[in-house]
């Protein structure tokens, strides 16, 4: 059940123009790492800020950066969760 809820608050923390292509998680590091494309650099930085606007989130990086010939832009997205607020 931890996992589903996990999940579940990671989809209410995502804007709907953001697409995951691939997840890692560690439950107990309280990290989940995404590999996503997003429709340019606004939507990146609304959905960080998005993510750090949750107090459930502690930090957030975001790295590997690079338009695709779609025309949307690919990124990676390590959140840390702060385990005492993030299944609360």
């Amino acid at each position: 059940t931890l996992w589903s809820r996990g999940f579940k608050k990671i989809q209410q923390l995502t804007l709907a123009s953001v697409q995951f292509e691939s997840l890692t998680a560690s439950l107990p590091e309280s990290k989940f790492e995404f590999r996503a494309t997003a429709p340019n650099l606004t939507s990146i930085a609304k959905q960080a800020a998005n993510f750090l606007a949750d107090e459930s989130v502690s930090d957030i990086s975001i790295s590997q950066i690079k338009v695709l010939t779609s025309g949307r832009t690919e990124f990676v997205i390590k959140i840390i969760f702060n385990p005492d607020k993030f299944l609360k």
